[in-house]
């Protein structure tokens, strides 16, 4: 069997897998949908020879597999079998004083953010030549972002989330303003030229519109929600049409890039879509050619422009690890960023499997994938607890949907907005235990007043 038939094969086994637990009317295993479907498409973008990459081991084939059963394992074995509870994770987390402040300190990310290009390269260049912003190798631009900037930054996906769904917020759901947020928060995560920031976003409301996509009818019985159905596929609407227009301002739609027609099926070599196509595929053998590759040499650090090698060096911990790691002093960490290498067109992009390869190859695949399922399978089954939960749930099965691309669950962004989360959930609960105790009170004074006007 060639290595184009078992992408097609293991394709289409996750298209029916997917297809399975979106129409499963008791819900078993609905949080393995984004998972399974981002996985689907690139399998199926290689095995159609929609392009044609160097073919991957049988080494590489086998850890792929391996890590799809224990992931959708580890979904299944924790996994919710129950009825949908009624959601009391819709009440509201934050009021809406402290949403502004929330978009408060987003905006001073942003302005520091803005203030960073303009010393460096000049406010003008993010929208006239933002290419050169990226290329510039003198200073990268975002090591150029003071880290204080960036956390306020990142406060910026919980923030379109919330917009998203007003429940979430007392006194935002009608509110004429919603819109206009919506679109200063997603513009300012495209004011990065990272395609992954607003991926992010967009995961994360995709995240939560699968755990709301089963429903309960009059009748009793369980089904899937046309209507937040359509939300999802929105969700992916939207997706699509911010990566295909960050690629026509960054210049990467592909059909300018000769280096890239060898990959390409010649019928649609050429399209302004190639870029789509080898975005949404090329995680797969880059993370071949990172199983393969014999350099177990380090990246070399402090260098200037793009570092470029099959750098494969075991990590033990500290690539899997990245965010918490670079707060403490003296330990090496793997960058977030990682080395290019050549398809032949140049990708850092590896699936989510890349750190748990680098750090403890094999084993380190297997037990991550099936890790990351009973994890996500967990925050599922407990999203009913609280809005908080419901939205640490909604991030953690968002964050699968990227799983062909990058693993974001111990990013600096990603710590950030667990503790964000952690921190609003605790001021959500000391808010509502001061107005059961207020509630309380009321009731206590009401009863005694009524006692002393009692007729004799």
């Amino acid at each position: 069997m060639t290595s184009d038939n078992v992408a097609l094969t293991l394709g289409l086994l996750m298209t029916c897998a997917t297809i399975a637990m979106l129409t499963s009317k008791r819900g078993i295993g609905l949080p393995a949908t984004l998972h399974n479907g981002v996985w689907a498409i690139a399998l199926l973008i290689i095995g159609s020879g929609l392009m044609n990459y160097d073919p991957l081991s049988w080494y590489a084939w086998s850890l792929i597999a391996t890590s799809l059963i224990a992931f959708n394992l580890g979904i299944l074995l924790i996994g919710e079998r129950t009825s949908p509870q009624p959601a009391s994770g819709t009440r509201p987390l934050v009021t809406l004083g402290q949403f502004w402040l929330l978009i408060g300190a987003f905006s001073v990310g942003v302005l520091i953010y803005l203030r960073t290009i303009a010393q460096n390269y000049g406010l003008a260049t993010i929208i006239s030549d933002p290419t050169s912003i990226r290329e510039y190798s003198a200073v990268g631009y975002l090591e150029a972002f003071p880290l204080y900037g960036k956390v306020l930054f990142y406060f910026g996906p919980l923030c379109f989330v919330l917009a998203i769904f007003p429940e979430l917020v007392t006194g935002l759901r009608g509110a004429w303003y919603r819109l206009p947020l919506l679109v200063f928060v997603s513009g300012a995560q495209v004011l990065t030229l990272q395609r992954t920031n607003i991926f992010v976003c967009i995961a994360w409301v995709g995240g939560v519109l699968v755990l709301r996509l089963i429903q309960r009818g009059a009748n009793g019985k369980q089904s899937v929600s046309a209507r937040r159905l359509m939300g999802l596929v929105g969700a992916l609407v939207l997706a699509f049409a911010i990566f295909q227009g960050l690629a026509v301002a960054l210049g990467k739609t592909g059909n300018t890039n000769t280096a890239i027609d060898s990959v390409v099926d010649p019928r649609i070599r050429g399209s302004q879509y190639t870029s789509v196509l080898h975005y949404a595929s090329s995680g797969v053998p880059a993370f071949g050619a990172l199983t393969e590759s014999k350099d177990r040499s380090w990246p070399p650090v402090g260098g200037t422009g793009l570092i470029i090698g099959d750098y494969n060096p075991q990590t033990w911990g500290r690539a899997t690890f990245v965010g918490p790691l670079k707060l403490v002093p003296g330990i090496t960490h793997w960058e977030e960023v990682s080395p290019f290498t050549f398809l032949p067109v140049p990708t850092n992009v590896y699936t989510w499997l890349e750190p748990w390869y680098r750090d403890f190859r094999m084993p380190g695949v297997v037990l991550g994938s099936l890790l990351a399922g009973l994890i996500i399978g967990l925050a599922v089954r407990h999203r009913h607890a609280s809005p908080e939960a419901l939205l640490l749930a909604g991030l953690l099965l968002g964050f699968s949907g990227l799983a062909t691309f990058i693993n974001r669950y111990m990013a600096v962004m990603s710590v950030v907005l667990y503790l964000l989360l952690a921190f609003l959930g605790r001021a959500r609960r000391s808010r509502e235990m001061r107005e059961s105790v207020r509630s309380s009170a009321t009731r206590r004074r009401t009863s005694r007043s009524g006692r002393l006007t009692r007729p004799l």
